[in-house]
């Protein structure tokens, strides 16, 4: 019986929010503002182009590999995010959170801006912990082999300094590509 009052209880609480919320006319003023040029982000993603008869269909897959994700890779407190390009030759970027609304490109000092080779297209990123160490590390999955990189907390002003305002003084991050074996996808 309690579980099922707590059920309906919660459920009642939900609705008199939403309820509220559209009378009150507040649900309906929320707004989100471009603001990716001045927080340093601004970049468009590149597909491959393929030459040939099959080109336009190779060229959908690569069109799909645009995908960010967000994840606090030096230890600061601040969710810094991973953004992928597809084209052969351009680099992914790592955009460090300044603290500040702005961001700043750290992929090639990290080690993470690789990944589109003549037989390999980026196409997603994940953060997570894979060796339960406390730090991020970056699993990159791309049409042919994926990678993954293994954050090694490298002290190095290049990559990045703690936030100020943050209490986690954990030193700046490296990541290089891991020694686990991977497979092609």
């Amino acid at each position: 019986m309690g579980n099922a009052v707590t059920f309906w209880g919660k459920r009642i609480v939900l609705a008199t929010a939403c309820g509220w919320l559209a009378w009150s006319g507040v649900a309906g003023k929320i707004r989100f503002a471009d603001v990716s040029q001045s927080a340093g982000i601004a970049r468009a993603h590149r597909t491959r182009r393929y030459p040939g008869p099959n080109g336009d269909v190779l060229r959908m897959f690569t069109s799909g590999g645009a995908a960010a994700a967000a994840g606090d890779f030096n230890g600061d407190g601040l969710e810094d995010i991973f953004v992928t390009d597809s084209d052969a030759g351009r680099p992914n970027h790592l955009y460090r959170n300044n603290g500040n609304f702005t961001f700043t490109d750290v992929a090639e000092e990290a080690g993470v801006a690789g990944g589109n080779d003549p037989l390999s297209i980026v196409a997603d990123a994940l953060w997570f912990d894979y060796d339960n160490d406390g730090r991020q590390d970056l699993l990159v999955a791309r049409f042919g082999t994926p990678i993954l990189y293994h954050n090694e907390a490298m002290a190095s002003s290049a990559t990045s300094a703690p936030h100020p305002g943050s209490t986690n003084s954990a030193t700046p991050s490296r990541l290089s590509p891991s020694t686990t074996t991977t497979t092609a996808c």
